[in-house]
């Protein structure tokens, strides 16, 4: 790593001067033993030569202790942020500083078991490389967020993941090899998960969805799960991944099954590419899979398998996520169906759409379904991509499990220039007040209210099949 130049990056003090500077903290011991003083003796912070926005600091002390840096944009203390703690080892504690923008000048000071030092270190980081997207808003209406962050990607080789703030200005990437086709960031874990790449020569109709890596990280960069897609861990991900509550991976992939579909004038042993999910731990260990098959299969569609490529693509799952009680929820792109999975028996609750088995007005389809974000058990958000409408909108369906009935509670359009006939996402955020439609073709992220009222619009250069808001990082 290279040395930053810059006012004040390395700091060595001995003891005495720390001491008589006030670089001191008193710790706990026993009550037999005399206080100890911890105190600071070299601030070091350095640039990572991978990454321009991400500043390690080295950090060392006259004994252990916990470490955090409080840090802001120089002159603008309403900025500041605190990096995530760490504990030291043999007196030396590695913080890093993330979430910046580029060719901007920062103030940072050493927080010791919570208690900030004296002293404060100036750096001016590093400008943004060429090669990352770009960000910025066409609309800003009065009531839009002025804070939070947007979880956005690169779907072309090399892919980047990046965080944006609300005026489009990069705040935290990560570079991969291979192009990045589904990212989700856990609050709760602080970490990444990510599908990268593409699977040729396995399925010539489902390649493009067929994803060849499973990556987790950490903010600092720190990469943990790096596996090839393989029978070893799970053969076909696609679409979607998230990590579940206690820690593990759920993502959707593909099933395939044999059936006889002569009767439809196909062969007699024909590979039916079906879909599900499959729960693996960090460590490798499959935990669940799940498929469509115990529900519907070809013989139960019709002639749907007739459909261009569908023998290869049955159902073209492409979300799954779960409700406060632990069940399941899954979109089918091809039949436009909403799925609920009970989570203690793998039983199909319901469908919802045109071919389900729950009563629905018509003007409630979907066409063209991406997204299920479940905001209660049985109250779920979808992005309706409106293909046969020419514009998308933000769907809430409410289903009775009892009576077997749903309806749309929610029905939030956006204008065609910023809709999206495939992928996609919409969230409820900022305390449910108002939307963001992450447009994968109107490659924007739009924000309204929940009439509908454009607030926000932030555009991009490239395709990101999805993006994610945070209010908090």
């Amino acid at each position: 790593m290279q040395l930053l130049h810059s006012l004040q990056l390395r700091i060595l003090l001995s003891a005495a001067v720390a001491l008589a500077a006030g670089f001191s903290l008193t710790s706990c011991s026993d009550d037999n033993e005399p206080e100890k003083k911890i105190t600071l003796t070299e601030v070091t912070i350095t640039t990572d030569p991978e990454n321009a926005l991400r500043y390690p600091v080295s950090v060392t002390l006259s004994d252990d202790a916990e470490v955090t840096l409080s840090y802001w944009e120089t002159g603008k203390p309403e900025t500041e942020r605190t990096t995530h703690e760490v504990q030291s080892a043999q007196f030396k504690a590695a913080p890093v500083i993330t979430f910046v923008r580029f060719n901007t000048d920062y103030t940072f000071a050493v927080n010791i078991n919570g208690q900030r030092q004296e002293g404060e270190y100036t750096f001016h980081t590093s400008i943004a490389p060429p090669e990352l997207p770009v960000y910025h808003v066409t609309v800003d209406n009065p009531g839009a967020p002025t804070d939070g962050y947007i979880l956005q990607w690169v779907a072309s080789k090399p892919g980047y993941i990046t965080f944006c703030d609300m005026d489009g200005n990069i705040v935290w990437y990560e570079k991969f090899d291979q192009a990045i086709r589904m990212a989700h960031y856990d609050t709760d874990h602080r970490k990444l998960c990510v599908l990268t790449g593409f699977r040729d020569g396995v399925n010539s109709k489902n390649f493009q969805r067929l994803c060849d890596k499973i990556i987790t990280l950490d903010l600092e960069g720190n990469r943990d799960v790096q596996w090839v897609a393989s029978d070893d861990n799970v053969p076909y991900p696609h679409h979607d991944i998230k990590f579940t509550p206690d820690g593990n991976l759920i993502m959707v992939c593909n099933t395939i099954k044999k059936f006889d579909l002569s009767q439809f004038g196909l062969d007699t042993d024909a590979d039916v590419w079906g879909d599900g999910f499959t729960i693996i731990s960090p460590a490798g260990n499959v935990i669940r899979k799940w498929d469509n098959f115990g529900e519907i299969t070809p013989y139960d569609t019709g002639e749907m398998i007739l459909e261009g490529g569908a023998v290869k693509d049955f159902l073209h799952a492409n979300s799954v996520n779960w409700d406060s009680n632990g069940d399941y929820y899954m979109t089918f792109n091809r039949p436009n169906e909403l799925w609920k999975i009970e989570a203690s028996t793998g039983k199909v609750l319901y469908r919802v759409g045109p071919a389900g088995n729950v009563e629905l007005d018509e003007a409630d389809f979907a066409s063209g379904i991406h997204a299920a974000e479940p905001l209660a058990p049985d109250k779920v958000l979808c992005y309706d991509n409106g293909s046969s409408r020419g514009f998308s909108r933000a769907i809430i369906y409410e289903i009775d499990p009892v009576a077997m009935k749903a309806k749309v509670t929610l029905s939030v359009p956006i204008p065609s220039e910023y809709s999206s006939t495939d992928r996609s996402n919409v969230q409820l955020i900022r305390d449910g007040e108002m939307l963001m439609f992450g447009s994968t073709l109107g490659r924007c992220n739009v924000f309204t209210d929940k009439t509908g009222k454009i607030l926000k619009v932030i555009k991009r250069t490239g395709i990101s099949y999805r993006s994610y808001y945070y209010q908090d990082i």
